[in-house]
């Protein structure tokens, strides 16, 4: 092969390398957007980028906002809250998701649960049935399960720094109720009992 061969090949080859990269770029360059634009998301590119952006940035729960602590602490402590009820319908367990008392070595875990959290509490359908499986799974002696979501609202730097008030000041909680279920083994105990009684009414 003479010279111009070779610099034809080499220019196809140095072509086809710069195109392949382009088009693995192109899906970075969409995570980056994203990645910006999500907790900003209150502007005109905003609105117009939400069709494409919206679903990819739930999927990866990647849409929570920025906070800051000037001049106000942020954003406000948010938890699922639970009750565990038995066969007889006592309550056997109130608890909270993420749970405060336990805090683990690594904090991997602790991101997790919170980034469950944030995901849970900004979408409406998924926190009852997520978090009833959930808990169903981890409590088999539960018959059923109720579940709100728990916010606080924060009180002022001023006051925090006083001792008048605390970040998890119970007086600021603000509850909203998500939702209940019955565990699968209950559900199908009372489904096969009312097809019996189907069966016997329809045998007297």
């Amino acid at each position: 092969m003479d010279v111009q061969g070779k610099s034809l090949a080499g220019r196809r080859r140095l072509r086809n390398r710069s195109t392949l990269y382009a088009v693995l770029s192109l899906p970075l360059a969409f995570h980056l957007f994203c990645i910006f634009l999500a907790p900003n998301a209150n502007n005109y590119i905003g609105m117009i980028a939400v069709p494409w952006v919206e679903p990819y940035v739930r999927a990866l729960s990647i849409a929570s906002t920025w906070g800051f602590f000037a001049p106000e602490p942020g954003p406000p402590p948010i938890f699922i809250e639970y009750e565990l009820i038995g066969d007889d319908g006592e309550s056997l367990k109130l608890g909270r998701f993420p749970d405060r008392e336990r805090v683990s070595f690594l904090r991997e875990r602790d991101n997790w649960e919170l980034a469950t959290v944030r995901y849970l509490m900004n979408d409406p359908a998924a926190s009852e049935p997520v978090m009833v499986n959930w808990l169903c799974r981890r409590h088999p002696e539960a018959a059923q399960v109720r579940v709100w979501k728990l916010g606080f609202t924060l009180p002022g730097i001023r006051e925090v720094s006083e001792g008048r008030a605390s970040l998890l000041d119970e007086s600021r909680a603000e509850r909203r109720y998500a939702g209940s279920g019955v565990c699968d083994r209950h559900a199908a105990g009372t489904a096969d009992a009312a097809s019996n009684r189907r069966r016997e009414g329809a045998a007297g």
